[in-house]
């Protein structure tokens, strides 16, 4: 479920004309992003998945993660 939300709510946000109504639809994919790699970490620590399963959607999560925090200071810096 939250997987899939990043990707939804950054579709969403990109959508929107307003700075501060994409900001709060990128923040919240970037929880998402958050909360998926806690998930991937548990699910390893549980024995639910394998590492080397598990490593490079870490990884992908962590770039897109980065990603969202450059887009949302970006437009967090921007003049109102």
């Amino acid at each position: 479920r939250s997987s899939i939300s990043i990707i939804l709510n950054y579709v969403e946000g990109y959508a929107r004309k307003r700075r501060l109504v994409k900001i709060n639809f990128f923040e919240t994919a970037y929880g998402s992003t958050q909360e998926s790699k806690y998930l991937l970490e548990f699910a390893l620590r549980e024995g639910w998945v394998a590492e080397g399963d598990v490593r490079p959607a870490l990884k992908s999560a962590h770039e897109i993660s980065a990603m969202l925090w450059k887009t949302i200071e970006g437009l967090s810096g921007e003049e109102k």
